[in-house]
């Protein structure tokens, strides 16, 4: 007791010790947060090349060696084109060449118009929306035709070589087509009518092509996600370009669910679902009003969103891959006009300058290695395991169009 008496611990100590404590844990939380929103970044390990001139519209798949099957509409003559490139090689190109000549692999290459690629077709005005899904040893196609308002659907093997050809649907439809496969490998389409201003939806079953609709209200459907839940049935995530919201749509047993994920703003632009990590419904898109990411889940019976990443430019489009807080990407043009590529990180954002000039970049697309859906519940099994997949741990590609020159930018060590 005489102790305590003749040592006290004064309390005027104590309110300093605890006003340090707090002001060095506020810095920490300021400094975080601030890392969270504008993550480092490097400025080196990306490697651009061109792929073609006079280039309107674009899509693409990376295969599991890290392949691009590059699928575009040229500008000047109409036609829909599909190249192979490789890379991580050391002389990275197109393997598609004139009729004749080799690729850099030593294939020969089959009839050709240039050096563009193999024509899937040569209709005029074909290809302005259209989509790419690499699927075991086939590559799955699908465009729409501006003059004859055809929807189709085309399959070549690896070479390039058609295998087959059918009609998706007719009457001017095919816009912002998302291709995917269901759990039995049969192809699968959302896409937006443009006729009728609507969302539809066709698969593919013995040998035929079936569609409907899947919103029928006016202006709903535009940048369609397609993807399946857990129980195997399609859904897709969209945007109301009327009202400016992000809306999601799951087919059931007596038909098709809607519901506005996401409202309050223009949002819904560039779209992409997907689960999580842990399997929660997870969707993407941009705002453009307040130009940033918007990031919406379902959890306990409602929809929440929230933003996620901030530095966006409004009139540039934005490109999504990979699973939320696992291995998941956002590729997009900063307001320093840069095309610049982000990394969800436990510790918030992992970014990359992949161009210097980000300039007149009209079209952004990215994909991981291995993207098809066949291989997705591959690498959803080896996670399930407690492993993790090689594909898992690589980098995107990205093929962008900027001034009518397509692009693709790889990672090289």
């Amino acid at each position: 007791m005489e102790n305590a008496e003749r040592n006290p611990i004064p309390t005027q100590n104590i309110i300093k010790t605890g006003l340090v404590s707090f002001s060095i844990l506020l810095i920490f939380l300021f400094f975080y947060s601030v890392s969270l929103l504008f993550p480092r970044i490097h400025n080196k390990g990306w490697r651009t090349e061109t792929i073609s001139e006079d280039v309107e519209s674009a899509s693409f798949d990376v295969d599991r060696e890290g392949n691009s099957f590059i699928l575009f509409h040229h500008r000047r003559d109409g036609g829909l084109y599909l190249q192979r490139h490789t890379i991580n090689k050391e002389e990275p190109g197109n393997d598609y060449k004139k009729d004749g000549e080799k690729g850099n692999k030593g294939e020969r290459g089959q009839k050709r118009n240039d050096e563009k690629g193999v024509l899937p077709d040569s209709s005029p005005s074909v290809g302005f929306f259209s989509d790419i899904l690499i699927c075991g040893d086939k590559i799955y196609i699908c465009y729409n035709t501006s003059s004859s308002g055809d929807f189709n659907f085309v399959i070549t093997d690896r070479q390039g070589e058609f295998i087959t050809k059918s009609l998706i649907d007719t009457d001017n439809t095919g816009g912002y087509p998302c291709l995917k496969t269901d759990m039995n490998g049969n192809p699968m389409v959302s896409y937006y009518d443009f006729k009728n201003k609507t969302l539809k939806f066709a698969f593919f079953y013995e040998e035929n092509w079936f569609a409907e609709t899947v919103d029928p209200i006016p202006d709903r459907g535009w940048f369609s996600s397609l993807n399946t839940d857990k129980e195997g049935n399609p859904a897709i995530s969209y945007y109301d370009y009327k009202e400016g919201d992000l809306l999601f749509a799951q087919r059931e047993k007596n038909g098709w669910k809607t519901d506005i994920a996401d409202s309050r703003g223009d949002r819904g632009w560039f779209t992409y679902w997907t689960y999580d990590n842990g399997n929660i419904p997870t969707l993407f898109c941009f705002d453009s009003i307040h130009r940033h990411i918007r990031k919406a889940q379902w959890r306990d019976n409602r929809w929440n969103s929230r933003y996620v990443y901030l530095d966006m430019d409004p009139d540039v489009p934005v490109a999504f891959a990979g699973t939320p807080g696992e291995n998941f990407w956002i590729c997009y043009v900063s307001l320093e006009e840069k095309l610049v590529l982000v990394r969800e990180i436990p510790t918030g954002w992992e970014s990359w300058i992949v161009d210097e000039n980000g300039k007149n970049i009209k079209k952004i697309c990215l994909k991981l290695p291995d993207a098809s859906k066949e291989r997705e519940s591959d690498e959803r099994t080896e996670r399930d395991k407690g492993g993790k997949t090689e594909e898992l741990q690589q980098y995107p590609q990205i093929l962008f169009i900027r001034q009518n020159t397509l692009k693709l930018a790889t990672f090289k060590d």
